[in-house]
């Protein structure tokens, strides 16, 4: 009885067109959106890297301390007259990420990678509920769903007062990649004929968008604006799909 069904629906799309122009656009709106997701995927490779830094170093009776070389990325120093401590952390200007932005070096330094981990948290916890609410709710609202979610959380991220806060939107923009990767290829492939579809898997949209981002951060060199730019990427497609 199912397979019946499958090659009813199966001539169905042969009988309207088959590959037209009604699918071609979806799949440009579709997978083009993965721009999003891609991006929002490599953020931390970014957000997370560690810039050059040294630390401004001070006496115990808080006169600055002068060392004969520079000690790039050092949290301690021994070997001295006296003790000495790292007042503060300067870094690179040329480069902003996560890590100058709230000091995550030296007892912080495992605050990165946890951030890292917990997008991937909000990623399995979308992959689990998206199938779910896609069989109740369709492929449609899922999928306007998770740029939606991107859209909003991406930005927000932006405006960041502290990592804590900074890891609740990371753990969010993990939640709305679950839901497009989930949703996305069925979404595509219920409107396209069966010969075609092996296509759909080897067009290259995710390399290249991966390129592209590798262009983008070198473009910017600031974390603040690399969430903007990938909360803003997903403005055409909800409106595309609107």
């Amino acid at each position: 009885m199912t397979s019946d069904v499958n090659e009813y629906l199966e001539n169905i799309l042969d009988d309207v067109g088959g590959l037209g122009l009604f699918q071609w656009i979806l799949i440009t709106i579709v997978l083009g959106s993965k721009i999003s997701v891609s991006w929002s995927t490599l953020m931390m490779t970014f957000g997370g890297a560690v810039p050059d830094w040294h630390c401004f170093w001070t006496t115990i009776n808080g006169t600055e301390y002068y060392t004969n070389q520079t000690f790039m990325k050092t949290c301690e120093l021994y070997n001295t007259s006296e003790p000495v401590i790292c007042q503060s952390q300067i870094y690179d200007p040329d480069m902003a990420t996560v890590v100058s932005e709230w000091d995550l070096v030296c007892e912080k330094d495992w605050i990165a990678s946890t951030i890292t981990t917990i997008q991937m948290g909000g990623l399995l916890f979308g992959g689990f509920v998206s199938g779910q609410l896609a069989d109740v709710l369709g492929r449609k609202f899922t999928y306007f769903a998770a740029l939606f979610i991107l859209l909003v959380f991406n930005g927000a991220a932006a405006f960041s007062t502290s990592w804590e806060m900074f890891a609740v939107f990371r753990f969010f923009i993990g939640i709305g990649c679950g839901f497009y990767l989930t949703v996305y290829f069925t979404f595509l492939i219920e409107f396209t004929p069966r010969t075609y579809r092996s296509m759909l898997v080897a067009l290259p949209f995710w390399p290249i968008f991966c390129i592209i981002y590798a262009c983008l951060c070198w473009w910017l060199h600031e974390w603040k604006y690399i969430q903007l730019a990938i909360a803003a990427t997903n403005i055409p497609f909800i409106l595309a799909i609107l």
